[in-house]
């Protein structure tokens, strides 16, 4: 997603654990909190049970936690076990990653509102009247606003350069199978209660839950967030959970 070049592409969740190691390793840092975010959830899992030694804790949110095969009628359903796409995709791919057309699609999206509006359509299960509710919350917070803008869109776009990386992902997450049960060091899950048909379904962190040992995910640390979606810190709360989040790292930090 950092533009870096997939030069053995597909690479498999457990090369991205290994070369998280690596960086840490040029920089310098023993030892790291990994927070992990959906489709960055796998490699989190990853490393924390790759490098238990290098994880003082583990926090996922909205994560990814098994397979996740893209739904039929998805412009990018249908990859096969070497990490080919069908035609379809392929032509997809190639328009979404013009530069014309990755730019256009970029300014489209500088109206947060307009952004707000396709997200929650795809990533959240709100009834038309719950999204419009959400949105104004959302819009008439001037601190959630910047952070849309510069979180959502300067993060996330223009496609074109990023759009390997979410190639990559889609190929891994279609047959994937996470080592969950080896994950020993304190962990953190917080999941939204509204995830949509293009967000991460909550069953993933129930299978987080069910496949991590107790000792190591507690049940104070599974957090479930039922009026939240997919973009978890605009949920009205996340103050609060962050908050939690922050003693939760500190505390297992300073023992690690």
């Amino acid at each position: 997603y950092l533009r870096s070049p997939l030069n053995n592409y597909p690479y498999t969740t457990e090369e991205q654990a290994d070369l998280y190691a690596a960086l840490l390793d040029e920089l310098g840092v023993d030892k790291v909190v990994c927070v992990g975010g959906s489709a960055g959830g796998p490699s989190a899992y990853a490393f924390a049970a790759r490098h238990p030694k290098r994880t003082a804790a583990l926090i996922n949110i909205v994560a990814i936690s098994g397979t996740k095969v893209e739904a039929p009628g998805s412009p990018l359903a249908g990859v096969d076990a070497n990490g080919n796409f069908p035609l379809s995709a392929r032509i997809f791919n190639a328009i979404i990653t013009d530069p014309v057309s990755s730019r256009l699609a970029w300014w489209s999206m500088q109206d947060v509102s307009v952004t707000l509006d396709s997200a929650m359509t795809q990533m959240a299960t709100f009834t038309a009247e719950e999204r419009e509710r959400e949105k104004k919350r959302i819009m008439a917070n001037a601190t959630l606003v910047h952070a849309v803008q510069t979180m959502a869109l300067r993060g996330a776009m223009p496609f074109g350069p990023r759009w390997s990386g979410n190639l990559n992902d889609i190929y891994c997450q279609s047959n994937m199978t996470l080592p969950l049960c080896e994950i020993r060091v304190p962990t953190m899950v917080l999941h939204d209660g509204h995830a949509g048909s293009n967000g991460v379904p909550l069953d993933n962190a129930i299978r987080a839950k069910k496949l991590i040992p107790h000792t190591a995910l507690k049940d104070e640390d599974f957090i479930v967030v039922e009026d939240g979606w997919h973009l978890l810190w605009l949920a009205p709360d996340w103050d609060q959970l962050a908050a939690r989040q922050v003693a939760f790292s500190k505390k297992h930090f300073a023992e690690a």
